[in-house]
């Protein structure tokens, strides 16, 4: 897992890249799914930017997806979220 003033690059096609940036981690939050922030849900784009709202995009995800790969979704599960700003392009 990344760390604040960690570097890495992220490329835009992993199979065939043409552009890449360089990212470097600012902080990095481990939160419960069922407390996560404010700020990780504002942060992430999705839907209204409430928590309700990322609950409700994120848990539906997470319910049909995990039972493909064997697993199952708790509200006790943990969300990781790498904050991270663009150094270079």
């Amino acid at each position: 897992m990344d760390k604040p003033g960690s570097r890495s690059i992220m490329v835009d096609n992993p199979d065939c890249p043409t552009q890449e940036v360089l990212l470097v981690t600012e902080k990095v939050l481990i939160e419960k799914f069922s407390e996560i922030s404010e700020e990780t849900a504002l942060a992430n784009g999705e839907g209204d930017g409430s928590v309700a709202d990322w609950q409700r995009i994120f848990g539906d995800f997470w319910k049909s997806h995990l039972p493909t790969v064997d697993l199952v979704f708790s509200e006790d599960g943990l969300v990781v979220t790498e904050f991270f700003r663009v150094e270079e392009v």
